[in-house]
């Protein structure tokens, strides 16, 4: 899961009033967010007499957001998104900058902006012409009534291929898992092609092209998402349908678990997958990064202990009125490592894919896994931990399933980089985006298992 943050979300938009500046165009910055720094863009244009247009966060989504009121009045830009708690105030200055401050629910970060585009370096992207076919492809979730949209990649030449649909982890992704400044599922789909492996990857439903609410969906529904996905797949006269599987990155890998246990992929590989109940792998997270990050045990130990009772709210709730919750874990915060952060906890506790990883167990679906099985992951993945999930996959082996593999690998973070801590900071400070020993491992292993 991309990272359970409780703090600061960046992701808005703006429309604004006319100045005899041109605040038009593109604006670069970097933001310190507590240790955390984050590219943001504002991306401005003129509209009638006004402005409009939209922020991008580029390290925590692709998705452009748009505010509600902004200003543009002597040389200040000002800009407020209500539901976020979010404002942002800056000057533009003589060199041609913007210079003021982004507040949040109660805290202030300074933030300066530019014309200036980034410059990163992500030496493992592709670029095109590719040495196999790449195609635009649509299908339907009947059963949701809605279409999806993705990338293909199929090898050249004839015959029949192997294939896999990649899944995306927590929050709302487009078809490369965007994040962070990377885009992992494109370097894995380059990859993997490639070699002879035909590979799937789509936007979640809501994200880019495809249709849906993101914001409504269950753990379920990203299910029955990939499950139209490989019925897509095995639709395709390209693909032998049953060398079909299916690749889950962090909460992707609880939604191939789901899949493998109906058994509706040929095999399944989880990346940093969940082995364990949803809420252990929330707080084992809690822990492992508050440990990394310097935090003492006794703040560690409030703050779980608090966020548990948080949790056990929220399912106990036979009705959800929000202000009445609101209110309800404001008490419960006082005096706690929380304190202050009730709007935060509760938009993030409120999301049925939130709530539905809370209820999500595992070891129900590994009793009826009979396909064979990859599980991967990090050894400095402070995310999703590696001694506690790794051990849930090889349980699946009770029942009788002799065809899993568990792989632990050093130095490697959530995203499969190369890392010094493991810190959900250092992600977009990373040249690489995945690791190739993990992507030799993953195509070997799918090419050995479809013989």
């Amino acid at each position: 899961m991309k990272a359970f943050y409780t703090g600061i979300v960046l992701l808005f938009v703006c429309a604004f009033n006319v100045s005899a500046q041109d605040i038009t165009g593109k604006w670069y910055g970097n933001v310190d967010m507590g240790g955390m720094k984050l590219r943001i863009i504002f991306s401005i244009a003129q509209s009638g007499e006004g402005y409009t247009g939209f922020l991008l966060s580029p390290d925590q989504s692709s998705q452009e957001i748009p505010a509600d009121i902004i200003t543009w009045k002597d040389n200040q830009l000002t800009m407020t998104i209500t539901q976020l708690a979010f404002s942002y105030k800056g000057t533009l200055k003589e060199d041609e900058t913007l210079e003021g401050a982004i507040s949040q629910m109660g805290a202030t970060f300074p933030a300066i902006l530019s014309r200036k585009p980034f410059e990163v370096n992500r030496p493992q992207e592709p670029r095109p012409p590719y040495p196999y076919k790449e195609e635009e492809v649509t299908f339907q979730n009947s059963g949701a009534g809605i279409k999806l949209s993705g990338t293909l990649t199929l090898p050249n030449g004839n015959g029949t291929f192997p294939a896999v649909i990649l899944v995306t982890g927590s929050g709302s992704q487009n078809r490369d898992e965007e994040m962070m400044g990377h885009k992992p599922f494109l370097v894995i789909a380059d990859y993997l092609t490639r070699r002879g492996i035909a590979v799937l990857r789509y936007d979640d439903r809501g994200v880019g092209r495809s249709e849906g609410d993101f914001e409504k969906a269950f753990i379920s529904d990203f299910a029955d998402d990939a499950a139209a996905a490989i019925a897509f797949l095995k639709s395709r006269k390209e693909i032998d349908p049953k060398k079909t599987g299916a690749i889950g990155h962090s909460e992707g890998g609880a939604v191939v678990t789901l899949l493998a246990a109906k058994q509706i992929p040929s095999f399944i590989i989880t990346l940093a997958g969940v082995g364990v109940a949803g809420r252990e792998v929330l707080r084992s997270q809690r822990e492992a990064i508050f440990k990394a990050s310097g935090a003492q045990q006794n703040y560690i130990d409030s703050y779980n202990a608090t966020m548990a009772k948080a949790e056990d709210m929220l399912l106990a709730a036979s009705n959800f009125d929000q202000a009445d919750m609101e209110q309800q874990l404001k008490t419960l915060f006082a005096q706690t490592p929380l304190a202050g952060q009730e709007k935060t906890v509760l938009k993030q506790l409120s999301m049925p894919v939130f709530r539905s990883l809370l209820l999500f167990d595992p070891a129900v679906c590994f009793k009826e896994i009979r396909c064979p099985v990859l599980a991967l992951n990090g050894a400095k993945d402070l995310q999703v931990v590696p001694s506690l999930n790794l051990e849930g996959f090889r349980k699946i082996t009770t029942n009788g399933n002799k065809q899993v593999t568990v792989r632990e690998y050093p130095g490697l973070n959530h995203l499969f980089q190369t890392t010094a801590t493991g810190l959900p900071t250092e992600y977009n400070q990373l040249e690489e985006t995945f690791s190739p020993t993990v992507m030799k491992d993953i195509s070997e292993w799918i090419l050995r298992t479809s013989e």
